[in-house]
């Protein structure tokens, strides 16, 4: 048994085998796209699943920090209002005590003159309550 094959017929063959090889090729080069298609695709919802999951615990960290800063706020007016009723600033009240003082040793002075003063002639008495004897 021999098998006698012209040329063409060998180069038929290997040109059939040769696409044959080929189409294999092409069917395991597309699996194998597919498959790294598809990790890719679980790998792409993966990272987008994990990504909304942080998107959402930013927006809750977020909310809350603006939940504290209008607090913030709220008590900062309400501290800009009620400031003026319960705070005293120093020029007012070192006036205040310069006022005090002033009235004080006014005061003194008269305790002073009155204690100076002879009961019979005092000059105090003439001036401020006329027509007392």
């Amino acid at each position: 048994m021999s098998l006698t094959l012209s040329a063409w017929e060998w180069l038929s063959l290997a040109g059939g085998v040769g696409l044959a090889l080929i189409t294999l090729l092409l069917g395991a080069g597309r699996l194998l796209l597919g498959q790294f298609e598809r990790r890719l695709d679980l790998r792409f919802s993966a990272l987008e699943a994990t990504r909304q999951q942080a998107a959402e615990q930013w927006r809750a960290s977020f909310s809350s920090l603006d939940d504290a800063v209008r607090g913030h706020e709220h008590r900062l007016t309400q501290l800009l209002i009620d400031l003026p009723l319960q705070y005293q600033r120093r020029e007012d009240a070192i006036r205040q005590e310069v006022a005090i003082i002033h009235r004080l040793d006014a005061l003194a002075i008269k305790v002073e003159h009155i204690l100076t003063c002879d009961t019979r002639a005092c000059p105090l008495r003439e001036t401020h309550l006329p027509g007392v004897p």
